[in-house]
């Protein structure tokens, strides 16, 4: 898990991000982010839709899975709001290749 002063509080900032922030695309996973340069700590927070998967088991494992790669690799990136939405195929593929998807997925910002 990701320190608190790195996770969305509260709905409003979460719909801020889908009204009027950027998309970016990367095998089966979708980055919404908002640049934000006065904003001092980067927040991110992972959406897995039930449509994903009906058991929550699942669900959770998958954003357990991608805040942890985000807590090792990509803290740096200052100012950034960022949504991920994943897909059900993120619960069961090694760590190397996620963490490829979420290196291409920040690269892919135009920040």
């Amino acid at each position: 898990m990701i320190q608190a002063k790195n996770r969305f509080k509260g709905n409003r900032q979460i719909m801020t991000i889908i009204k009027k922030g950027q998309s970016v695309y990367a095998q089966n996973s979708k980055l919404k982010y908002l640049i934000n340069a006065n904003q001092e700590n980067p927040r991110f927070t992972v959406v897995v839709s039930r449509k994903v998967s009906k058991k929550a088991v699942v669900r959770n494992r998958i954003r357990r899975r991608v805040y942890e790669t985000i807590r090792r690799y990509h803290l740096k990136n200052r100012g950034m709001f960022a949504l991920f939405v994943y897909s059900e195929n993120f619960a069961y593929i090694k760590h190397q290749e996620l963490k490829d998807i979420l290196n291409e997925l920040f690269t892919k910002t135009k920040y």
